[in-house]
Protein backbone atom coordinates (compact mmCIF):
# COMPACT_ATOMS: atom_id res chain seq x y z
CA UNK A 1 0.00 0.00 0.00
CA UNK A 2 3.00 2.28 0.48
CA UNK A 3 4.39 1.54 -2.75
CA UNK A 4 1.41 2.75 -4.24
CA UNK A 5 0.50 5.86 -2.39
CA UNK A 6 4.57 7.13 -3.51
CA UNK A 7 3.30 6.09 -6.98
CA UNK A 8 0.87 8.21 -7.04
CA UNK A 9 2.28 11.39 -5.18
CA UNK A 10 5.45 10.75 -7.68
CA UNK A 11 2.92 10.62 -10.26
CA UNK A 12 1.00 13.71 -9.22
CA UNK A 13 4.12 15.82 -8.70
CA UNK A 14 5.02 15.27 -12.61
CA UNK A 15 0.77 16.81 -13.46
CA UNK A 16 -1.14 19.61 -13.94
CA UNK A 17 -3.31 20.56 -11.22
CA UNK A 18 -5.53 20.07 -14.09
CA UNK A 19 -4.77 17.02 -14.73
CA UNK A 20 -4.47 15.43 -11.50
CA UNK A 21 -8.30 16.79 -10.69
CA UNK A 22 -9.14 14.88 -14.14
CA UNK A 23 -7.13 11.57 -13.12
CA UNK A 24 -9.50 11.66 -9.54
CA UNK A 25 -12.66 12.47 -11.46
CA UNK A 26 -12.33 9.78 -13.76
CA UNK A 27 -11.07 7.17 -11.15
CA UNK A 28 -13.96 8.37 -9.08
CA UNK A 29 -16.34 7.46 -11.76
CA UNK A 30 -19.73 8.29 -11.96
CA UNK A 31 -19.76 10.55 -14.61
CA UNK A 32 -18.65 10.52 -18.05
CA UNK A 33 -15.40 11.96 -19.17
CA UNK A 34 -16.63 14.22 -21.22
CA UNK A 35 -19.03 15.82 -17.92
CA UNK A 36 -15.67 15.56 -15.98
CA UNK A 37 -13.65 17.37 -18.40
CA UNK A 38 -15.60 20.13 -19.01
CA UNK A 39 -15.89 20.83 -14.72
CA UNK A 40 -11.98 20.47 -14.31
CA UNK A 41 -11.08 22.72 -17.54
CA UNK A 42 -14.31 25.11 -17.42
CA UNK A 43 -15.21 24.21 -20.70
CA UNK A 44 -17.09 26.86 -22.65
CA UNK A 45 -17.11 26.11 -26.42
CA UNK A 46 -20.29 24.83 -28.67
CA UNK A 47 -19.45 22.15 -29.93
CA UNK A 48 -20.01 18.65 -28.47
CA UNK A 49 -18.23 16.69 -30.77
CA UNK A 50 -14.39 19.36 -30.05
CA UNK A 51 -15.72 18.43 -26.36
CA UNK A 52 -15.86 14.83 -26.76
CA UNK A 53 -12.12 15.39 -28.60
CA UNK A 54 -10.76 17.13 -26.11
CA UNK A 55 -12.14 15.35 -23.21
CA UNK A 56 -11.01 12.23 -25.27
CA UNK A 57 -7.43 13.12 -25.63
CA UNK A 58 -6.87 14.72 -22.28
CA UNK A 59 -7.93 11.53 -20.33
CA UNK A 60 -5.65 9.52 -22.70
CA UNK A 61 -2.48 11.11 -22.11
CA UNK A 62 -0.63 8.88 -20.32
CA UNK A 63 -0.06 10.38 -17.22
CA UNK A 64 -3.45 10.95 -16.59
CA UNK A 65 -4.53 7.48 -17.44
CA UNK A 66 -1.59 5.68 -15.42
CA UNK A 67 -2.60 7.93 -12.63
CA UNK A 68 -6.38 7.17 -12.90
CA UNK A 69 -5.64 3.81 -13.01
CA UNK A 70 -3.77 3.80 -9.71
CA UNK A 71 -6.33 5.66 -7.87
CA UNK A 72 -8.92 3.08 -9.05
CA UNK A 73 -6.37 0.07 -8.07
CA UNK A 74 -6.06 1.59 -4.32
CA UNK A 75 -9.82 2.68 -3.79
CA UNK A 76 -10.06 -0.81 -4.85
CA UNK A 77 -7.83 -2.84 -2.51
CA UNK A 78 -8.96 -0.09 0.13
CA UNK A 79 -12.48 -1.40 -0.38
CA UNK A 80 -11.85 -5.36 -0.02
CA UNK A 81 -9.79 -4.87 2.93
CA UNK A 82 -12.86 -3.98 4.93
CA UNK A 83 -15.41 -6.93 4.42
CA UNK A 84 -18.31 -5.03 6.49
CA UNK A 85 -17.51 -1.47 4.06
CA UNK A 86 -18.01 -3.43 0.89
CA UNK A 87 -20.68 -5.16 1.93
CA UNK A 88 -22.62 -1.85 3.10
CA UNK A 89 -21.12 -0.34 -0.19
CA UNK A 90 -22.55 -3.02 -2.76
CA UNK A 91 -26.12 -3.40 -0.69
CA UNK A 92 -26.04 0.28 -0.92
CA UNK A 93 -25.40 0.56 -4.41
CA UNK A 94 -27.91 -1.87 -5.10
CA UNK A 95 -30.85 -0.44 -3.36
CA UNK A 96 -29.88 2.87 -4.73
CA UNK A 97 -30.36 1.50 -7.96
CA UNK A 98 -33.44 -0.46 -7.25
CA UNK A 99 -34.85 2.71 -5.49
CA UNK A 100 -34.07 4.95 -8.01
CA UNK A 101 -34.12 4.00 -11.22
CA UNK A 102 -36.37 4.49 -13.60
CA UNK A 103 -36.15 1.11 -16.08
CA UNK A 104 -38.49 -1.97 -14.31
CA UNK A 105 -36.01 -4.29 -15.71
CA UNK A 106 -33.38 -2.75 -13.68
CA UNK A 107 -35.15 -2.52 -10.84
CA UNK A 108 -36.15 -6.20 -11.09
CA UNK A 109 -32.24 -7.23 -11.66
CA UNK A 110 -31.20 -4.72 -8.64
CA UNK A 111 -34.00 -6.78 -6.41
CA UNK A 112 -33.37 -10.07 -7.91
CA UNK A 113 -29.24 -9.31 -6.96
CA UNK A 114 -30.17 -8.15 -3.60
CA UNK A 115 -31.99 -11.63 -2.74
CA UNK A 116 -29.28 -13.69 -4.04
CA UNK A 117 -26.36 -11.53 -2.46
CA UNK A 118 -28.45 -12.18 0.86
CA UNK A 119 -27.12 -15.80 0.62
CA UNK A 120 -23.92 -15.88 -0.81
CA UNK A 121 -21.00 -16.38 1.72
CA UNK A 122 -19.76 -12.77 1.42
CA UNK A 123 -23.50 -12.27 3.80
CA UNK A 124 -23.14 -15.43 5.65
CA UNK A 125 -22.84 -14.71 9.16
CA UNK A 126 -20.02 -15.81 11.14
CA UNK A 127 -22.04 -18.23 13.37
CA UNK A 128 -23.34 -19.99 10.45
CA UNK A 129 -19.35 -20.58 9.72
CA UNK A 130 -18.67 -21.57 13.25
CA UNK A 131 -21.92 -24.24 13.30
CA UNK A 132 -20.40 -25.62 10.15
CA UNK A 133 -16.83 -26.58 11.33
CA UNK A 134 -18.11 -27.69 14.58
CA UNK A 135 -20.80 -30.02 12.72
CA UNK A 136 -18.02 -31.20 10.30
CA UNK A 137 -15.28 -31.53 13.56
CA UNK A 138 -18.24 -33.94 15.13
CA UNK A 139 -18.62 -36.05 12.15
CA UNK A 140 -15.20 -36.42 11.46
CA UNK A 141 -14.61 -37.63 15.13
CA UNK A 142 -17.72 -39.62 15.12
CA UNK A 143 -15.89 -41.38 12.02
CA UNK A 144 -12.53 -42.26 13.46
CA UNK A 145 -13.72 -43.74 16.44
CA UNK A 146 -16.17 -46.33 13.99
CA UNK A 147 -13.37 -46.79 12.27
CA UNK A 148 -11.18 -47.32 15.15
CA UNK A 149 -13.94 -49.88 16.53
CA UNK A 150 -14.00 -51.68 13.22
CA UNK A 151 -10.21 -52.38 12.31
CA UNK A 152 -9.64 -53.35 16.27
CA UNK A 153 -8.09 -50.64 17.87
CA UNK A 154 -10.55 -49.34 20.19
CA UNK A 155 -7.92 -46.60 21.37
CA UNK A 156 -11.57 -44.37 20.97
CA UNK A 157 -9.99 -40.79 21.87
CA UNK A 158 -10.72 -38.29 19.05
CA UNK A 159 -7.44 -37.72 16.93
CA UNK A 160 -5.09 -40.57 18.40
CA UNK A 161 -5.83 -42.47 14.85
CA UNK A 162 -3.19 -42.66 12.85
CA UNK A 163 -2.13 -43.41 9.31
CA UNK A 164 0.84 -45.87 11.10
CA UNK A 165 -1.89 -47.75 12.85
CA UNK A 166 -4.57 -48.20 9.96
CA UNK A 167 -1.23 -49.74 7.89
CA UNK A 168 -0.81 -51.93 10.82
CA UNK A 169 -4.29 -53.62 11.71
CA UNK A 170 -5.23 -56.36 10.57
CA UNK A 171 -7.89 -56.37 8.03
CA UNK A 172 -9.27 -60.00 8.22
CA UNK A 173 -8.89 -60.40 4.65
CA UNK A 174 -6.73 -63.32 3.66
CA UNK A 175 -6.17 -64.55 7.06
CA UNK A 176 -6.44 -67.99 8.29
CA UNK A 177 -7.43 -69.65 5.25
Amino acid sequence: MAKRIDRIAELEKQMTPKQVKLARALAAGGIPKVQAYKQVYGWNGKSANSAQVAATRAAGNSKVSLLASELRDRDNSLLWADKEKFRKWLMKGITDTASSTESDITRLKALELAGRTRYASLFEEPSANETTAQVHGAIVDTLRVKLQALIGTLDAEPGTLTLEAVAEAPTGVGEGE
